[in-house]
């Protein structure tokens, strides 16, 4: 018996199943030491990979001064080859492996959509094993256009 009047449910990945913060953290914290700068909080961490290597070059969550563009490609670049080469660590919150499993017993379809990019998430889901639970999984790069984009082919 179904609990919703849905054929499936779509989640994201970050902060949902997975808590990531860890992760991109130590990912932007080796970006700074590479780059010879101070450490950053957990606090940045949000609103993609973009603005999280903006916020933490500029020490500040107040993205709107601007970076210079070379640096900020190769603080990216350190930063996305890090998270890459670190993925297997991922922490799923609890239950969520119960939670996914008696969605998919009930009868629902299970999804991520995320904006995340599509390389990234199948080592994610692999590393706590939680990856066949889903029927479909949506990376940042899969479709023609981001969530929540009201003209993603997702939304129609």
């Amino acid at each position: 018996m179904k609990l919703i009047d849905k054929e499936a449910i779509l989640f994201d990945l970050d902060g949902t199943p997975i808590d990531s913060v860890p992760e991109l953290s130590l990912a932007v914290n080796s970006m700074l030491k590479s780059l010879n700068r101070g450490t950053s909080s957990e606090d940045l961490v949000g609103n993609g990979a973009e603005k999280l290597v903006q916020r933490a070059i500029l020490g500040d969550i107040d993205t709107t001064q601007g970076v210079d563009k070379k640096f900020y490609d190769k603080a990216l670049s350190i930063f996305l080859t890090f998270y890459e080469d670190n993925l297997s660590g991922t922490t799923i919150y609890p239950n969520i492996i119960e939670t996914l499993s008696r969605l998919k017993d009930m009868g629902y379809r299970i999804a991520i959509v995320t904006n995340k990019p599509f390389n990234f998430v199948e080592p994610i889901l692999d590393g706590p094993k939680i990856g066949n639970l889903f029927e479909y999984v949506i990376g940042e790069d899969s479709l023609s256009r981001r969530k929540p984009d009201p003209m993603s082919p997702l939304l129609s």
